[in-house]
């Protein structure tokens, strides 16, 4: 009889039973979502560097100091932003397309 860390580690079924999921589909899974997890981190901290240049360029219009700072500023800002959400969604893309690729080439060897 074996244990269920051992039966976990040999194979795991679906409610219907078709698929069978061994050790490297949970490995692909993890990474996936270890990708996934570390992209929206490093969106989040690009975002957070881009709302503080636009907060930041707010403080400098509110004290009238240089309108081309401010400008530049804001310039600044919205290309952060805009450039951030770009590479998000071909990060994303990117790693989707490659788990499914990993997905396929599993179940093909079954």
């Amino acid at each position: 009889m074996t244990t269920m860390s051992e039966s976990c580690n040999l194979k795991m079924y679906n409610a219907g039973g078709l698929h069978v999921a061994n050790s490297r589909d949970l490995t692909l899974f993890k990474t996936f979502l270890a990708h996934i997890l570390t992209a929206t981190v490093l969106f989040i901290c690009i975002a957070a560097a881009a709302v503080t240049l636009e907060t930041l360029a707010d403080w400098i219009e509110a004290r009238h100091y240089s309108a081309v700072l401010s400008i530049g500023c804001h310039a600044a800002a919205y290309y952060i932003f805009a450039s951030d959400i770009v590479f998000l969604i071909f990060f994303l893309t990117v790693e989707v397309l490659k788990f499914g690729r990993e997905v396929w080439r599993s179940f093909k060897r079954q």
